[in-house]
């Protein structure tokens, strides 16, 4: 048995995980602002994790899925939003 068999996200491919991680990266967590997603384990994050892995699968861009973040949370929950200020 592998270790790595049972993981908490499941993809359809290497590419949608690979935008996963890309995005959750660039998306501050919603509670603690200053981490991002991928270093939080805060419910409302594991939440927003779920809903961009739902918006990855329906083929939403990640344009799209920054721009929900963007509506849902503030755009200050993005961290290159910062950059364009």
């Amino acid at each position: 048995m592998s270790l790595y068999s049972d993981t908490l996200y499941n993809f359809e491919n290497e590419k949608d995980e690979a935008r996963f991680n890309n995005l959750i990266k660039d998306i501050r967590c919603p509670k603690c602002i200053s981490g991002s997603l991928s270093s939080s384990n805060a419910p409302i994050s594991e939440d927003l994790k779920f809903k961009i892995i739902d918006m990855i699968n329906e083929g939403k861009s990640d344009q799209e899925i920054k721009d929900y973040v963007s509506l849902r949370f503030g755009a200050e929950s993005l961290y290159l939003s910062l950059i364009h200020i």
